[in-house]
């Protein structure tokens, strides 16, 4: 025997309301069973046209709620507008005293954590270039280094280094070699403090 499968959890209301009122349009209202039935055609009625009302007035609740959340929004952006406006005026007027600052009102950034000692740049690399006299360095970035010192020599004992770049990136191509010629290379970073200690030499022959 056939059981009818409602799965009314996975209805919308709008569904469930659409079932009642056809259910009894089509052939089983035609039906001897129609003027038996229970619950009533006028009672599934009733309850559809209950819901319907209800959901009306949830979509005219979520229309009403969508317009006053836009004009909060728009609102607290003429705050922010104001606020940030006070605020330039409260840091000019009092020269950045954090005691009156504090009295007026206001939270303080906080001053940056020092960062500590510069490290010594680590994974020096040296390659080849595509031009003639040229290789190609790279290196891990420092955390607090401003720039790097690049440095380079003869592959001669003593090292003659002399700075042939401050970079502002972990890489720089250092052209104008004698190809042929192997040469050392180091790297160190350099912040506020000063200098950090240097890297470990890289050896390469420039192409």
């Amino acid at each position: 025997m056939s059981k009818i499968r409602l799965d009314l959890r996975s209805k919308t209301p709008e569904e469930k309301a659409t079932l009642a009122h056809t259910h009894h349009d089509g052939p089983f209202g035609a039906s001897a069973f129609a003027a038996t039935a229970v619950p009533t055609q006028a009672e599934l009625d009733a309850a559809a046209d209950a819901v319907d009302t209800a959901l009306s007035g949830v979509e005219a609740a979520k229309a009403a709620l969508k317009n006053k959340q836009q004009l909060r929004d728009q609102k607290e952006q003429e705050l922010d507008e104001l606020l940030s406006r006070r605020a330039k005026f409260c840091e000019a007027v009092s020269g950045g005293d954090s005691a009156l600052l504090t009295a007026w009102g206001f939270e303080l950034t906080s001053d940056p954590l020092p960062i500590g000692p510069l490290t010594a740049p680590q994974n020096l690399k040296p390659e080849m270039g595509e031009m003639a006299g040229t290789i190609d360095l790279s290196w891990k970035a420092v955390r607090g280094a401003d720039s790097y010192v690049v440095e380079c020599s003869p592959h001669v004992v003593p090292r003659t280094w002399s700075v042939v770049k401050i970079a502002s990136k972990p890489a720089y191509s250092v052209p104008g070699l004698t190809s042929g010629q192997t040469y050392a290379f180091r790297v160190r970073a350099t912040g506020p403090a000063g200098d950090g200690p240097n890297s470990d030499e890289a050896i390469k022959m420039a192409p």
